[in-house]
């Protein structure tokens, strides 16, 4: 009895220390993509099971058996998503369940729920990046995965693990598939020109001029640090020229990476004299940058490369001005250790708006039907004291108002998570600019056509 007693408790201290975030530092924060939020939904229901885990477990390994006519219910694969353990048997009872119930019979699923975004926080909070790539190419689920959010949790954990061609895969399929007739999702994309800029080879490039042109054609703009990556990619291809143009698309040009790049674009180009009006603007500037507040408007590894392109061009007068530009720059500390790849490559810590509602509630939204195909029944199937639809699953919007998640205590429409639109517009990532459909403007500069 105290053996039996003994060996529970380990197993349980093993998967409650197996739900804390590993500490993988993707190109989205954590909390961007709802795996902190995931985590302490899923530390919870690992409290309130510890006693009745074990034999869910058992039960269920019995009813994927090929040879049972049992089914596997909405509310019993929800429950094994948030208790399973970074283990081998409990993610291979996962994956039996979910193609079980994925395969059957379809007249048995009603709602909209969509397990695509759970699974795939689960495998991020894990770091199990080809366990999750393997998922999502498997035929038996075909279809599981068919939601933007999981199309960008499984690119950002691809990206954090340096598998780059993957990514590419994966951005390949959702072309194909037009997942809510969207062809060029912006977080998708975001990650997307990332792994191009990773590769940096020739084959990249052609393929990030490609991409380009694809979204040209069809109106559709890219968001800044897509463009900066592109940027970069085309300056390391000895391509300035065609840098210099998509530089030309971005709206704002006072970001620390686009004054940089905008530098380094110059110089590569051999133009070291038209650079030095860009430095002068903020020593001129009367009013102090936000740059100023960030450590600096310039990089150190850019200003060296700028001296470079002016020693080369052996002018005196734009040799003294640099000069003197460096010395006001640096005696009012405008100029920055950081690397600037360190720039392109922080972490993005905004909440986007989507159209399927957004990174932190994903999974739980049974509003909208575009988003998935499964049912949140309420987490309900033995009773009210652990899984009670007004507990901590309510079906109105995926976390009860009164269980933890009320929108009094920090999640008031006001304060950024405007439930109309899945955050609010006031907030940093502005819908007109990020993730309005509606939008089919062409981007400001130039074409690609003439310059490649």
């Amino acid at each position: 009895m105290f053996a039996r007693c003994l060996t529970s408790a380990i197993k349980l201290v093993q998967r409650q220390q197996s739900s804390i975030f590993s500490g993988v530092r993707t190109l989205y924060s954590s909390t961007m993509m709802g795996i902190d939020n995931f985590a302490q939904v899923r530390e919870l229901q690992i409290e309130q099971t510890q006693d009745t885990a074990e034999r869910f477990r058992t039960k269920m390994g019995e009813f994927v058996d090929p040879s049972s006519t049992n089914l596997v219910f909405t509310e019993d694969l929800k429950l094994m998503v948030y208790i399973a353990a970074n283990e081998k048997d409990d993610l291979m009872l996962l994956e039996k369940m979910m193609k079980k119930f994925h395969n059957q019979n379809k007249e048995l699923r009603f709602g909209t729920f969509s397990f695509g975004p759970v699974v795939m926080r689960l495998y991020t909070l894990f770091n199990l990046p080809h366990e999750a790539f393997k998922l999502f190419k498997d035929p038996d689920l075909n279809g599981f995965f068919d939601q933007i959010t999981s199309f960008v949790l499984l690119a950002d954990l691809l990206f954090k693990n340096e598998m780059y061609e993957e990514v590419l895969e994966v951005y390949k399929i959702i072309q194909d598939k037009q997942i809510q007739n969207m062809r060029f999702p912006k977080n998708l994309t975001t990650v997307v020109f990332a792994a191009l800029y990773k590769l940096n080879t020739p084959e990249a490039f052609e393929k990030c001029v490609g991409y380009i042109k694809e979204m040209d054609e069809a109106g559709h703009q890219l968001v800044r640090r897509a463009v900066c990556f592109a940027v970069k990619l085309a300056i390391n291809q000895n391509k300035p020229e065609l840098a210099k143009e998509l530089l030309a698309r971005i709206r704002g040009q006072n970001y620390i990476t686009v004054k940089n790049l905008q530098i380094l674009a110059l110089a590569n180009l051999g133009r070291a004299d038209d650079a030095l009006p860009l430095l002068r603007s903020e020593i001129d500037n009367d009013v102090p940058s936000r740059s100023r507040d960030q450590g600096g408007a310039f990089l150190q590894e850019v200003i060296d490369r700028l001296e470079e392109e002016v020693v080369k061009l052996d002018q005196k007068e734009v040799t003294i001005e640099f000069n003197r530009i460096k010395e006001i720059l640096n005696q009012n500390a405008l100029v920055q250790d950081k690397s600037l790849d360190s720039f392109l490559l922080a972490e993005i810590n905004i909440i986007p708006s989507t159209p399927e509602r957004s990174f932190f509630e994903g999974g739980f939204n049974t509003r909208n039907p575009r988003d998935g195909k499964y049912q949140d029944r309420g987490f309900a199937p033995r009773g009210r004291d652990s899984y009670d639809r007004r507990g901590s699953f309510d079906r109105r919007d995926g976390y009860d108002r009164r269980d933890g998640y009320d929108r009094r205590d920090g999640y008031d429409r006001r304060d950024g998570y405007d439930r109309r639109d899945g955050y609010d517009r006031r907030d940093n990532f502005d819908r007109r600019d990020n993730f309005d459909r509606r939008r089919r403007e062409r981007p400001n500069g130039p074409g690609l056509r003439d310059l490649v």
